[in-house]
């Protein structure tokens, strides 16, 4: 009997064990819920990127925020690609604006506008902070704005006790909505939200459609575009439209509140402070082109991944302008070379660029690469600052740069002397025979020290190009193809290219200036192109790479010279099975996808490699009309020399 006991009381124990543990995991796998509510896109201060701001809330499984989250709990991805998190933090800081929507239509007569007025006058006096700013609008047959927006919370508690309802009328519940999210939306910057408070749904006081708004153009205007702006909804009683109220919330990032009674609207508009206040804001980098993009929040719980997603759009970005040369603090003699990038989205076009020194315009440039070069003589010895400005049709300024501050030395023989050496070297330390001996037997010797470097450089020189000489004598002896002319299959190649590529007698044959990437180093670096083929990607082994550029491929594209010209194409690996394969992402020249057949680069053109990365080309070479040209330019059937006269 007492084994019986116990054999009992053990499958009772189990069993309580089992019912207990079982909701607890049912718990754990839906305990934080992620919600996205909009997404804010700045301008970068390198002027060729973008800053995304993602405003965010975590709650718990009883709806509470969830507070004390660190970047290592989310992940956030752009396009479906990690990216990395600049910053984490709570928009506490942040200026807070938003539009109190109450419903005054005839249904609300009573306690129920009594109590909301009540209500909503502790949520405001409870919320706002001296930066925040509020509207205050109600709606029946039509919509009206009580307060416009401001911080002062006795104008806003005054305009609130002024509100009175209208019996026998209906509730134009999403013209309203629509006006909300317009009127808020003008702030650039800080959270956002509209708040709607309604006890029933959009409807005249004879049950017809009221607005001649709908519903989804208000989603529509409140999710995507400039506009974009949270509503959080708070259904009243049994009246109201709890399906549609909470489909507007959840569709523009926002709440969805319910109260079943009027007495209890305190209490809830609380736990919407709550919410509101204890938001995320975190912000990354995006290199991505003009368009539509998705950013996605993860958070990985138990085993678990919660997250949420919001559509957002990149505008073109004005015309930005990049010193290469001369750079901040930089020390220059009697000749001054100045030389700018530009980097420009969409179809805008640059006439001209002009230069500026001390605030002075001293000259101009029409045609890339935009630069100048002056006598610097003519300024006087000591600070200097250039600058440069985009000018677009019809002499209209499209971009100024922020100065470049230099330092203007004077010329001691080969030696540049700053104000400062010049001062210095006055005050001899010696008698004053010993103090300029030293001087001229120290020029004396930087002057052979030149001379030296510049017979070793000569001789350098002529003996490389000997070399390619005889490399390209070689080729056209054994009869065989030009670069290139095969099938366009990456091959590991372990000797340099460089040293066994003929170079021309002007020493390159363009140049690639990077406008785009991922890392932002490269931006505005110039690679100049001096062989006769230039690979392209994301490994090492590539002439030019991008090894922080996911959507690059290893070994993307090539670059290839036929004569005086320079050819494009992409580079096909071969898998397992021996199928070629372009790069993932594809290759893009002029935002045109590259085929299999090679195409001719000229000035101006922009190569895009995948998804981000842009380079824009310059030849040294007259350009060509890609019209004129035939099949044999493209191919190389021709003999060696028949080609390289073209």
């Amino acid at each position: 009997m007492r084994l019986n006991h116990f054999l009992t009381l053990g499958k009772i124990v189990i069993a309580v064990s089992i019912l207990l543990l079982t909701p607890i995991k049912g718990l754990a796998q839906s305990a934080v819920d992620l919600v996205v509510h909009y997404v804010e896109v700045t301008r970068a201060e390198d002027g060729t990127s973008y800053g995304v701001n993602v405003y965010f809330s975590v709650l718990d499984d009883s709806a509470n925020p969830v507070r004390d989250l660190t970047e290592q709990a989310l992940t956030v991805a752009e396009d479906g690609q990690k990216v990395e998190v600049q910053r984490l933090g709570t928009i506490t800081d942040q200026p807070l604006n938003l539009v109190l929507v109450m419903d005054t239509s005839g249904s609300m007569l009573g306690a129920s506008i009594t109590d909301a007025k009540a209500a909503t006058i502790n949520f405001v006096l409870g919320l706002m902070k001296p930066n925040d700013q509020a509207s205050i609008m109600t709606f029946d047959n039509n919509f009206k704005t009580q307060v416009n927006f401001t911080s002062d919370q006795k104008t806003i508690t005054d305009g609130i006790n002024r509100i009175d309802v209208i019996n026998e009328t209906g509730s134009c519940l999403y013209d309203s909505a629509y006006a909300a999210v317009d009127a808020v939306s003008t702030f650039s910057s800080g959270s956002r939200a509209v708040i709607l408070l309604t006890d029933g749904r959009d409807e005249t006081a004879n049950h017809a459609i009221c607005s001649a708004r709908t519903a989804e153009e208000v989603i529509q205007l409140a999710s995507n575009g400039e506009k974009r702006t949270p509503i959080y909804t708070l259904g009243l009683g049994s009246g109201s439209d709890t399906e549609s109220l909470r489909n507007l919330s959840k569709r523009t990032g926002g709440l969805y509140f319910y109260a079943s009674n009027s007495s209890k609207l305190t209490n809830v508009l609380q736990t919407l402070s709550d919410r509101l206040r204890l938001q995320y804001i975190v912000t990354y980098k995006s290199t991505s082109l003009p368009g539509p993009h998705i950013v996605t929040l993860s958070m990985n719980q138990t085993g678990v991944e919660v997250k949420d997603s919001r559509n957002f759009q990149l505008s073109a970005l004005p015309v930005h302008i990049a010193f290469t040369t001369p750079l901040e603090g930089e020390t220059v003699g009697n000749l001054l070379k100045i030389a700018v990038s530009l980097t420009s989205q969409g179809d805008t076009v640059i006439e001209r660029v002009a230069f500026e020194v001390n605030g002075v315009e001293v000259d101009s440039d029409e045609t890339k690469p935009y630069e100048i070069e002056l006598d610097a003589r003519q300024y006087p010895i000591g600070a200097m600052a250039v600058s440069a400005i985009a000018y677009g049709a019809n002499n209209t300024e499209l971009a100024r740069s922020s100065p470049v501050h230099l330092t203007h030395a004077e010329h001691v023989g080969e030696l540049l002397v700053t104000p400062a050496e010049v001062q210095s070297a006055s005050v001899p330390a010696g008698p004053v025979e010993n103090s300029s001996s030293m001087v001229v037997t120290a020029v004396i010797l930087s002057g052979l020290s030149i001379v030296a470097i510049a017979v070793l450089l000569f001789f350098l020189v002529r003996q490389q190009k000997q070399a390619g000489v005889r490399t390209l004598e070689n080729d056209v002896d054994d009869n065989t193809q030009p670069p290139m002319m095969s099938i366009p299959v990456y091959h590991k190649v372990d000797e340099d290219r460089k040293e066994s590529s003929s170079e021309f007698d002007s020493g390159g044959l363009g140049a690639l200036t990077v406008e785009a990437s991922d890392d932002s180093s490269l931006l505005g670096h110039r690679f100049e192109i001096t062989t006769s083929l230039i690979t392209l990607g994301r490994s090492a082994d590539n002439d030019i790479n991008f090894p922080n550029d996911k959507p690059v491929s290893r070994h993307h594209a090539e670059i290839y010279q036929i004569g005086d010209k320079l050819y494009l194409r992409e580079v096909e690996t071969t898998d397992d099975s021996g199928t070629a394969k372009p790069p993932k992402y594809g290759t893009f020249l002029n935002q045109t996808p590259m085929g299999p057949d090679p195409a001719l680069l000229k000035t101006g053109d922009e190569i895009q490699l995948g998804k981000r990365v842009r380079l824009k080309f310059e030849s040294y070479a007259r350009d060509v009309d890609a019209d004129m040209l035939t099949y044999d330019d493209l191919t190389g059937t021709e003999d060696v020399d028949q080609t390289q006269a073209q």
